[in-house]
């Protein structure tokens, strides 16, 4: 097919799935503990609309329906295999409204033997006031984080002492989701005080690409993998929140599911070290 016999252009397609990401498939992924695939899901969506695009008739509706016509299937496809591999992590509703978060805080309270009491808020900020340099880690990632991602990455540290196993018997989670989200809250963290540490020494100019990258861990940290990752983006000649998945692979020689992973990941921590570096000081940050 030639190209102006294309039913829609690749913009098209990316700004139409954009648009069905925000409606329909980050929606329905949070509401049942998923939110985490979100961005797969749109990248499978746009892979399956591209290749499928010769069956779009725009006489019979809009691209955006056809599109979330696809996103409804790639979903029904993963939920239906993450609940083969971890069904204890999918829930009937919403995991991030305060109710709910509020209601595995007071389980774990209330039924742990180690536990610190119900109100376990009062105790968490009573131990947070001993760490000043710490607050402010600790409140930017709780801002940016999924709500139940932070709450058990939090929790298996600072309650749980990184015992996986028990934090995941407690909140009802399978060990690998209690895994990624211990991990995930760590290099929130990691990229959050490497960016208050660096914020005075970007001031007064503009914020590069490599001020972001050097927020992110270095070669000899845990998580070294997301600095490679962002180098491999920035060395593509278009915007870097654009970046195609096969220019990362073809950088790095890793494998494309791999990749797909490490690049959403990235892409949000480099938006977070962004937010951390233009936010305008407040009074006692970064101290």
């Amino acid at each position: 097919m030639q190209e102006h016999e294309e039913p829609f252009s690749e913009r098209q397609l990316l700004t139409a799935v954009e648009t069905v990401a925000k409606r329909t498939i980050r929606p329905k992924m949070s509401s049942i503990g998923l939110s985490r695939w979100a961005e797969d899901v749109a990248g499978d969506v746009i892979v399956s609309a591209w290749k499928a695009r010769s069956r779009f008739d725009p006489e019979l509706g809009q691209l955006e329906a056809w599109i979330t016509g696809i996103a409804r299937n790639r979903m029904a496809d993963l939920i239906d295999a993450e609940t083969r591999r971890n069904p204890a992590d999918l829930v009937s509703g919403p995991k991030d409204s305060p109710s709910a978060v509020e209601e595995v805080l007071d389980r774990i309270a209330a039924s742990d033997p180690r536990s610190w009491g119900t109100d376990i808020a009062v105790v968490v900020a009573e131990h947070l006031a001993t760490m000043t340099w710490l607050r402010p880690v600790i409140s930017a990632a709780a801002s940016v984080m999924e709500t139940q991602a932070f709450m058990v990455g939090f929790l298996t540290h600072l309650k749980f002492e990184s015992d996986v196993k028990t934090a995941a018997a407690a909140f009802g989670l399978s060990e690998q989701r209690v895994r990624d989200c211990k991990r995930l809250f760590e290099l929130h963290c990691q990229v959050i005080r490497t960016a208050i540490e660096h914020k005075r020494s970007v001031a007064g100019r503009g914020i590069r690409i490599t001020d972001l990258i050097e927020c992110l861990p270095g070669a000899d940290e845990s998580g070294s993998w997301t600095r490679e990752t962002a180098q491999a983006m920035s060395s593509w000649k278009g915007p870097i929140g654009q970046v195609p998945v096969e220019h990362v692979v073809k950088v790095t020689g890793w494998e494309r599911n791999t990749v797909r992973q490490y690049v959403s990941t990235t892409k949000t921590l480099l938006e977070v070290a962004l937010g951390v570096l233009s936010a305008k000081d407040s009074k006692g940050q970064g101290r």
